[in-house]
């Protein structure tokens, strides 16, 4: 089990692994997000959770009138910061046709009281920021080891060539903008 300090630079080490070991060429955004993240990380989670790891709309079954069923892949689940989830769903990776709704669902202020009162915990948005910049860096890390498989011929899927390469630019573009915006002001960190 992980310790709480340790939640958040554990993960941030795993994706960074997997970026540095698939990459196939250079990604200095990744790398500055990597600073980033590593200079600013969040404190212990309020509470250690089980995290799903892709809990995000689309990987949940729901009955007409809108009772989800069942949550889907559960193959990144570990225990850590419920905030990785909520940061996760949060992504504008999974709302870019409506940007203006998390998970093409509801407004994210919105989505974020629902959590809170659903979690009965209470969401730091300093501290949701360095999950949602995380977030982002491992959406990258996944759509940077896609392409790697098809490369290398471990699957032959040609969605995972079109998707690592579609995705990480978006991706790209995703952490982009996060680090514009709190590279200096709100932590204090250079990238």
């Amino acid at each position: 089990m992980p310790l709480p300090e340790n939640c958040a630079s554990e993960q941030l080490a795993y994706w960074a692994k997997v970026i540095t070991e698939d990459a196939m060429h250079p990604q200095p955004i990744a790398a500055a997000a990597i600073r980033w993240l590593r200079r600013n990380l969040p404190p212990p989670p309020q509470k250690l959770a089980v995290v799903h790891g892709d809990y995000r709309s689309g990987n949940f079954l729901f009955e007409p009138d809108g009772a989800i069923t069942a949550i889907l892949d559960w193959e990144m689940c570990h225990l850590g910061d419920p905030l990785e989830d909520l940061a996760w769903s949060l992504d504008p990776l999974w709302c870019w046709e409506s940007p203006a709704l998390a998970g093409r669902l509801l407004p994210p202020s919105e989505a974020i009281a629902i959590w809170e009162k659903s979690s009965g915990l209470r969401v730091d948005p300093q501290h949701l920021t360095w999950w949602r910049v995380f977030a982002s860096l491992k959406g990258l890390a996944i759509w940077i080891s896609s392409t790697e498989n098809f490369q290398n011929g471990e699957s032959q899927a040609a969605i995972l060539a079109m998707a690592g390469w579609m995705m990480t630019d978006r991706q790209n573009r995703i952490l982009l903008d996060y680090l514009s915006v709190h590279s200096k002001h709100e932590f204090g960190g250079d990238l």
